[in-house]
């Protein structure tokens, strides 16, 4: 086979190590069969190596890249999401090793690999997650080091161990660029599959819902405060708000892009700034969800862009979440939500569908006859689900067409949705408007760095019920069946049902004090990772920059580049200076060149290519009395020098050739020394 160029042995090597480096983190997310045209092209390109391949022809390369594209298609329906454009470009990328023919096409496949080194931060942003992006990146620069070193004789790791030096020596500048570097948005949005998964509770609620997710430990987000973190009882997250109830679901009747202003929002609670009481401010870091909604306690107001305010006071952004996302609430614990209720609103909160739980309904009614006014009735209602044999589960059975009649009067078994939807189903029946809130209750604090997280088992559903000159205010039904649901999460509550039902059996594993240390403690390095790393915006870009250098203009930070990058440069110049390899003289050779000095002084010094028997015999002819000893010098050097075996253990007569060299130097010091002062004092 004819090769106009052939890759070199190492470059080849690294590449195809670095090529399984940067796909390993895709081939859990991709189909299998991805994975199997890697190692094939791999293969193929150790046999073109070899010399026992060939090249594929054009018809032959089109092919292959329509197959992928159907087996793309046929996985995932279409090319415009994020998972299918990825197995795109992988594809492409090993389908590219096969078809190199010339330096040109091995830079090619190089860059390429760097690309796809950094696609894996479009699904993960960890510390771990970084560090194994850099370490990816370090072995494609190990194969572009090999292709520039060509056919030197290097041993393999040398490529890769400079690749890690030159990383090395480039993370300060690159820390001081990511510290200035103007923060933008990005350019582009790859959509995600419709079939990524969603966490959180969704835009409807229907009986079992959200007990699914009380077996998931997975974060949803955290909150860090402002001062003291508020007592358990006062920490409900409002993330959506349902109003219309078609007998089976509940959904939120708001349009998705409604949006406030907060004037209109103070006006609507009736109150003025300034004697809104209790204002408490915090920071949520939201973790990737696919959905538009965030959570903040009641009654929140947020000055975070692309942050919309809806007409039920909740909070949602422009597009889904397909990374975390950071934003700043301050939020009132007392309040007057809508004071006066106008009638649409009136209507959408009594809404009710005909022909569902008639029992419901006629319970309802006759429990408000008895009951003075709403206040009332809304207690006697409580009094019911607390008197009456309720059960808390995470195992709720499954309810029919009559869910609401089937729960109170049958199965008297479920978890918070369940409770939530019966209470708002009955104040609704009987004239008191109400609706439906789901989202977080409680959280786990870190007291490492006193902050809260909010686990998916955290979930939750409660009730708002409105009162005349009252407003809108928050009821949780499942407090009067599990009050301690309220001080602590449902898996402090449920967790011995939950190991034993198998939902979760591992989750009662994370109280263990050792492993939950661990673990907040991990947490609290990851999460500073995300605030100051992944959340590193131009709010806080500029923050920092203004308590470092004492304002942000131009000239300030081009002298922090300036001062900050030439520092840099100064600290790797003087390493690599450090790093020059330094001549260690051998033991004998110090001994002969300390004879060599004691002659310069006499006037006889040894040529620099002159051997050491030449130069004793010299030295016996100018000065005839040192003669007799700088020959035995020069016999017993050569002796110890080159009759004996580089790196061998030294012998007995090593050893006494060695002493024997040592004094007659010393004796040859001694007579130089001598003639010396001869010489001084004629």
């Amino acid at each position: 086979m004819s090769i106009e160029f052939q890759i070199p042995r190492n470059c080849l090597a690294a590449l195809l190590i670095a090529q399984f480096a940067v796909l390993g983190p895709h081939l859990f997310r991709l189909p299998l069969w991805v994975a199997a045209v890697a190692i094939v092209c791999a293969l193929w390109r150790l046999l073109l190596y070899t010399g026992r391949g060939f090249y594929p022809s054009a018809v032959l390369k089109a092919l292959l890249v329509v197959v992928s594209l159907v087996a793309i298609l046929r996985d995932y329906g279409s090319l415009f999401a994020l998972e299918p454009i990825v197995a795109l470009l992988i594809t492409t990328f090993a389908l590219k090793l096969i078809e190199m023919k010339s330096r040109r096409d091995v830079l090619v496949v190089i860059f390429l690999a760097y690309f796809v080194a950094a696609t894996h931060f479009l699904f993960e942003q960890g510390i771990f997650d970084a560090m194994y992006v850099l370490l990816a990146a370090a072995l494609v620069t190990g194969a572009l080091v090999a292709l520039h070193e060509g056919a030197v004789a290097h041993r393999p790791t040398h490529a890769v161990s400079t690749s890690f030096k030159l990383l090395f020596q480039a993370i300060p500048l690159t820390i001081i660029m990511f510290i200035v570097f103007p923060r933008i948005d990005p350019l582009w949005s790859v959509p995600g599959t419709e079939s990524s998964a969603k966490t959180g509770p969704s835009d409807s609620m229907s009986p079992g819902d959200i007990s699914k997710l009380a077996g998931s430990s997975d974060l949803a987000f955290r909150v860090t405060f402002e001062g003291d973190v508020p007592p358990p009882q006062d920490l409900y997250w409002r993330g959506l708000v349902f109003n219309h109830f078609d007998g089976r679901q509940w959904r939120a009747a708001e349009r998705k892009d409604a949006r406030i202003n907060w004037g209109d929002y103070l006006e609507s609670i009736s109150v003025e700034p300034s004697t809104l009481s209790r204002p408490v401010k915090y920071t949520v870091v939201m973790e990737p969800s696919r959905q538009s909604w965030l959570y903040a306690m009641p009654l929140a107001r947020t000055k975070t862009k692309s942050v919309l305010q809806g007409q039920n006071f909740t909070l949602r952004t422009v597009y889904p979440l397909d990374q975390r996302f950071q934003y700043q609430v301050t939020s009132w614990q007392d309040y007057r939500l809508e004071g006066r209720l106008r009638d649409t609103r009136r209507q959408q909160a009594l809404q009710l569908p005909r022909g569902f739980n008639p029992k419901a309904r006629e319970f309802a009614q006759q429990l408000r006859v008895r009951s003075g006014d709403d206040q009332a009735f809304v207690n006697a209602v409580l009094r019911h689900f607390n008197s009456e044999e309720f059960v808390y589960t995470i195992q709720p059975p499954k309810l029919g067409t009559h869910s609401v009649d089937e729960f109170l009067f049958g199965a008297r078994r479920g978890f918070c949705e369940h409770y939530a939807s019966s209470f708002v189903f009955l104040m609704r029946a009987a004239g008191v408007p109400a609706r439906v809130v789901a989202g977080y209750q409680g959280g786990e604090l870190n007291p490492f760095d006193n902050y809260l997280l909010i686990h998916e088992y955290d979930a939750h559903a409660w009730a708002e019920v409105w009162y005349p000159n009252k407003g809108w205010t928050r009821v949780d039904p499942t407090a009067a069946v599990a009050p301690e649901r309220v001080e602590s999460s449902v898996n402090d509550v449920l967790g011995d049902e939950m190991s034993q039902a198998a939902i979760n059996p591992f989750l009662n594993l994370r109280q263990i004090p050792a492993l939950r240390w661990l673990r907040l403690r991990w947490d609290t390095v990851n999460y500073s990772w995300t605030k100051w790393v992944l959340n590193y915006d131009t709010e806080l870009q500029m923050e920092l920059l203004e308590n470092w250098l004492g304002g942000v203009s131009a000239w300030r930070i081009g002298l922090f580049v300036t001062l900050g990058g030439g520092l840099v440069m100064l600290i790797v110049a003087l390493s690599l200076l450090s790093q020059r390899v330094k001549h260690k003289l051998h033991p004998v050779d110090k001994l002969y060149l300390r004879s060599a000095r004691s002659l310069r002084r006499l006037g006889v010094e040894r040529g620099d290519a002159e051997g050491v028997h030449d130069f004793a015999q010299r030295v016996a002819n100018a000065q005839p009395k040192l003669g007799d000893s700088a020959k035995r010098i020069a016999y017993l050097y050569s002796s110890l020098r080159y009759d004996f075996q580089a790196g061998a253990k030294p012998g007995p007569e090593y050893k006494a050739n060695f002493r024997k060299l040592r004094e007659e130097v010393k004796f040859h010091l001694q007579q130089a020394s001598t003639l010396q002062k001869a010489s001084h004092s004629a």
